[in-house]
Protein backbone atom coordinates (compact mmCIF):
# COMPACT_ATOMS: atom_id res chain seq x y z
CA UNK A 1 0.00 0.00 0.00
CA UNK A 2 1.54 3.28 -1.11
CA UNK A 3 0.22 6.54 0.31
CA UNK A 4 0.57 9.99 -1.18
CA UNK A 5 3.11 12.01 0.86
CA UNK A 6 0.96 15.12 0.41
CA UNK A 7 -1.35 13.69 3.07
CA UNK A 8 1.43 12.81 5.52
CA UNK A 9 0.10 15.13 8.24
CA UNK A 10 -3.41 13.73 7.96
CA UNK A 11 -3.11 10.64 10.15
CA UNK A 12 -6.86 10.00 10.17
CA UNK A 13 -6.97 9.84 6.37
CA UNK A 14 -3.95 7.53 6.31
CA UNK A 15 -5.69 5.15 8.71
CA UNK A 16 -8.81 5.11 6.50
CA UNK A 17 -6.79 4.63 3.34
CA UNK A 18 -4.73 1.79 4.77
CA UNK A 19 -7.83 -0.03 6.05
CA UNK A 20 -9.62 0.52 2.72
CA UNK A 21 -6.71 -0.70 0.62
CA UNK A 22 -6.13 -3.65 2.97
CA UNK A 23 -9.60 -4.87 2.04
CA UNK A 24 -8.66 -4.76 -1.64
CA UNK A 25 -5.42 -6.63 -0.89
CA UNK A 26 -7.30 -9.33 1.03
CA UNK A 27 -10.37 -9.79 -1.14
CA UNK A 28 -9.68 -8.59 -4.69
CA UNK A 29 -7.75 -11.09 -6.81
CA UNK A 30 -4.53 -9.70 -8.29
CA UNK A 31 -4.12 -9.52 -12.04
CA UNK A 32 -0.78 -10.52 -13.57
CA UNK A 33 0.71 -11.37 -10.17
CA UNK A 34 0.30 -7.91 -8.67
CA UNK A 35 -2.65 -6.04 -7.22
CA UNK A 36 -2.60 -2.39 -8.22
CA UNK A 37 -5.43 -0.27 -6.81
CA UNK A 38 -5.49 3.47 -7.33
CA UNK A 39 -7.64 5.50 -4.97
CA UNK A 40 -8.04 8.59 -7.10
CA UNK A 41 -10.04 11.64 -6.05
CA UNK A 42 -12.45 11.01 -8.94
CA UNK A 43 -13.22 7.50 -7.67
CA UNK A 44 -14.51 8.62 -4.26
CA UNK A 45 -18.16 8.50 -5.42
CA UNK A 46 -17.71 5.08 -7.02
CA UNK A 47 -20.57 2.75 -6.11
CA UNK A 48 -18.90 -0.43 -7.40
CA UNK A 49 -19.46 -3.39 -5.05
CA UNK A 50 -15.72 -3.75 -4.40
CA UNK A 51 -15.49 -0.07 -3.34
CA UNK A 52 -18.58 -0.34 -1.13
CA UNK A 53 -17.08 -3.46 0.48
CA UNK A 54 -13.74 -1.70 1.02
CA UNK A 55 -15.43 1.30 2.66
CA UNK A 56 -17.49 -0.97 4.94
CA UNK A 57 -14.41 -3.06 5.79
CA UNK A 58 -12.44 0.06 6.70
CA UNK A 59 -15.27 1.32 8.94
CA UNK A 60 -15.61 -2.04 10.70
CA UNK A 61 -11.84 -2.29 11.18
CA UNK A 62 -11.38 1.25 12.51
CA UNK A 63 -14.63 1.43 14.52
CA UNK A 64 -15.37 -2.12 15.74
CA UNK A 65 -18.85 -2.89 17.08
CA UNK A 66 -17.43 -4.20 20.38
CA UNK A 67 -15.66 -0.89 20.88
CA UNK A 68 -18.85 1.03 20.14
CA UNK A 69 -20.69 -1.05 22.71
CA UNK A 70 -18.08 -0.05 25.31
CA UNK A 71 -18.22 3.64 24.38
CA UNK A 72 -21.93 4.11 23.59
CA UNK A 73 -23.74 1.04 24.91
CA UNK A 74 -26.46 -0.69 22.91
CA UNK A 75 -27.55 1.04 19.69
CA UNK A 76 -30.30 3.54 20.32
CA UNK A 77 -31.17 5.55 17.25
CA UNK A 78 -30.55 9.23 18.05
CA UNK A 79 -32.97 11.52 16.24
CA UNK A 80 -31.63 14.90 17.36
CA UNK A 81 -29.14 16.36 14.86
CA UNK A 82 -27.00 18.16 17.44
CA UNK A 83 -26.80 15.14 19.76
CA UNK A 84 -25.98 12.87 16.83
CA UNK A 85 -23.29 15.32 15.66
CA UNK A 86 -21.62 15.31 19.06
CA UNK A 87 -21.78 11.50 19.12
CA UNK A 88 -20.11 11.30 15.69
CA UNK A 89 -17.36 13.68 16.80
CA UNK A 90 -16.81 11.75 20.04
CA UNK A 91 -16.62 8.36 18.29
CA UNK A 92 -14.42 9.67 15.46
CA UNK A 93 -11.98 11.08 17.98
CA UNK A 94 -12.08 7.95 20.18
CA UNK A 95 -11.28 5.62 17.28
CA UNK A 96 -9.19 7.96 15.11
CA UNK A 97 -11.59 7.63 12.17
CA UNK A 98 -12.80 10.20 9.64
CA UNK A 99 -16.08 11.87 10.58
CA UNK A 100 -17.94 10.95 7.37
CA UNK A 101 -17.00 7.29 7.78
CA UNK A 102 -18.02 7.45 11.44
CA UNK A 103 -21.38 9.06 10.64
CA UNK A 104 -22.18 6.44 8.01
CA UNK A 105 -21.09 3.59 10.28
CA UNK A 106 -23.19 4.86 13.21
CA UNK A 107 -26.24 5.13 10.94
CA UNK A 108 -25.65 1.64 9.53
CA UNK A 109 -25.34 0.17 13.03
CA UNK A 110 -28.46 1.92 14.35
CA UNK A 111 -26.85 4.50 16.65
CA UNK A 112 -28.13 7.41 14.55
CA UNK A 113 -31.47 7.64 12.70
CA UNK A 114 -31.17 7.17 8.91
CA UNK A 115 -33.09 10.37 8.05
CA UNK A 116 -30.28 12.38 9.71
CA UNK A 117 -27.52 10.91 7.53
CA UNK A 118 -27.24 13.57 4.82
CA UNK A 119 -27.66 16.58 7.12
CA UNK A 120 -25.26 15.09 9.66
CA UNK A 121 -22.59 14.33 7.06
CA UNK A 122 -22.97 17.83 5.66
CA UNK A 123 -22.30 19.29 9.10
CA UNK A 124 -19.43 17.07 10.21
CA UNK A 125 -17.71 16.19 6.93
CA UNK A 126 -15.16 18.98 7.21
CA UNK A 127 -14.48 18.41 10.92
CA UNK A 128 -11.12 16.82 11.66
CA UNK A 129 -10.01 15.16 14.87
CA UNK A 130 -6.27 15.24 15.13
CA UNK A 131 -4.25 17.80 17.01
CA UNK A 132 -2.90 19.29 13.77
CA UNK A 133 -6.26 19.72 12.05
CA UNK A 134 -8.61 22.65 12.63
CA UNK A 135 -11.92 22.40 14.44
CA UNK A 136 -14.96 23.84 12.71
CA UNK A 137 -17.06 26.67 14.07
CA UNK A 138 -19.98 24.24 13.98
CA UNK A 139 -18.41 21.96 16.57
CA UNK A 140 -17.26 24.77 18.88
CA UNK A 141 -20.70 26.37 18.67
CA UNK A 142 -22.50 23.18 19.72
CA UNK A 143 -20.01 22.32 22.45
CA UNK A 144 -20.37 25.88 23.77
CA UNK A 145 -24.16 25.57 23.84
CA UNK A 146 -23.88 22.26 25.73
CA UNK A 147 -21.55 23.88 28.30
CA UNK A 148 -23.84 26.86 28.79
CA UNK A 149 -26.92 24.69 29.37
CA UNK A 150 -24.97 22.56 31.87
CA UNK A 151 -25.06 19.29 29.92
CA UNK A 152 -21.30 19.32 29.30
CA UNK A 153 -18.43 20.15 31.67
CA UNK A 154 -15.58 22.47 30.68
CA UNK A 155 -13.17 19.52 30.91
CA UNK A 156 -15.27 17.38 28.57
CA UNK A 157 -15.61 20.36 26.20
CA UNK A 158 -11.81 20.69 26.04
CA UNK A 159 -11.52 16.94 25.40
CA UNK A 160 -14.03 17.04 22.52
CA UNK A 161 -12.33 20.09 21.00
CA UNK A 162 -8.84 18.61 21.42
CA UNK A 163 -7.69 21.34 23.80
CA UNK A 164 -5.31 21.00 26.72
CA UNK A 165 -6.52 21.97 30.22
CA UNK A 166 -4.49 25.18 29.90
CA UNK A 167 -5.97 26.38 26.60
CA UNK A 168 -8.88 28.77 26.56
CA UNK A 169 -12.25 27.68 25.23
CA UNK A 170 -13.23 29.12 21.82
CA UNK A 171 -16.58 30.31 23.18
CA UNK A 172 -17.98 32.44 26.01
CA UNK A 173 -19.54 30.52 28.91
CA UNK A 174 -21.80 33.44 29.84
CA UNK A 175 -22.97 34.20 33.37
Amino acid sequence: IVLNDAFESQVVLHRRSIAHELCHALFDPPTHGMLAVLDAELDREDHAPSEQRARAFAAALLIPEDGLLEVLGMPESQRDLDEAGLTVVRVAKQFGAPTTMTANHLVNLGYVAKPLRERLIGQVASTRHTAREPRTDWLAERVGAACRDGSLSEGRAREILGLSPHEGLPFDLGA
